[in-house]
């Protein structure tokens, strides 16, 4: 669903009926509840290894690589090799989940567990465990084995709206696709509806459509 059906059947609950011309709450405050409750409803997902999160995928696309300091990263590389990294940060993720990383030439990466120089064993030149990526001060490091320019990058990112404008322009982020899983939506929902009850408990719901009734006058007249 896009952010802007979403934030309609929101708004369905919380005027109890159409959706008010008048609402206090504005679609800039309902995506960013939706942002901080979809985070919070997949780190609980996460818990259970059962739990299937393909659904709230997200892709980074054509992150560019530029060519890197060698002080920047302190692992070791074979002989011969430098790092690339992104030329823009990553978007924090939601539990460090990275799904998959490859770049322009096909090559897809696996992930080095730590920043510690120790892990340069785990390379080997010829061998499939060459291609490990490092995310290090939010920017992603890669071996320059076979000059990249880009890579893609799926995961699950607390920012929706970060990852979108790293994929290019965007006309109207409101009718974009909210990357959550349909069979969260409604636990989405209530606790939406619990936070604003919570936060403004005595606002008064405008539950006329003044624009709907000027019209109807109008026709009247």
């Amino acid at each position: 669903m896009t952010i802007r059906e979403i934030i309609s059947g929101i708004r369905v609950v919380i005027d109890k009926g159409n959706p008010s011309d008048d609402s206090p709450f504005t679609n800039q405050y309902f995506y960013h509840l939706m942002k901080i409750y979809r985070g919070v409803l997949l780190n609980e997902k996460l818990k259970d290894p059962t739990y299937n999160y393909v659904l709230n995928l997200q892709t980074l696309e054509c992150i560019e690589l530029v060519a890197t300091e060698k002080n920047e990263c302190c692992e070791k590389l074979p002989s011969g090799c430098k790092w690339l990294k992104s030329k823009t940060k990553i978007p924090n993720t939601i539990n460090d989940l990275i799904y998959k990383v490859y770049n322009d030439r096909g090559d897809a990466y696996t992930r080095i567990a730590s920043e510690s120089s120790k892990s340069f064993k785990r390379y080997g030149f010829g061998q499939t465990n060459d291609y490990k990526y490092l995310i290090k001060n939010g920017f992603l490091y890669v071996p320059d084995l076979n000059s990249p320019k880009w890579v893609k990058i799926e995961g699950l990112f607390y920012d929706d709206a970060a990852v979108k404008s790293l994929c290019g322009d965007i006309c109207d982020l409101l009718d974009t696709e909210f990357p959550i899983d349909d069979r969260l939506l409604n636990n989405m929902y209530a606790m939406i509806y619990d936070k604003i009850l919570k936060t403004y408990p005595y606002f008064i719901n405008d539950n006329i459509n003044d624009t709907m009734s000027e019209d109807a006058t109008a026709k009247k007249n």
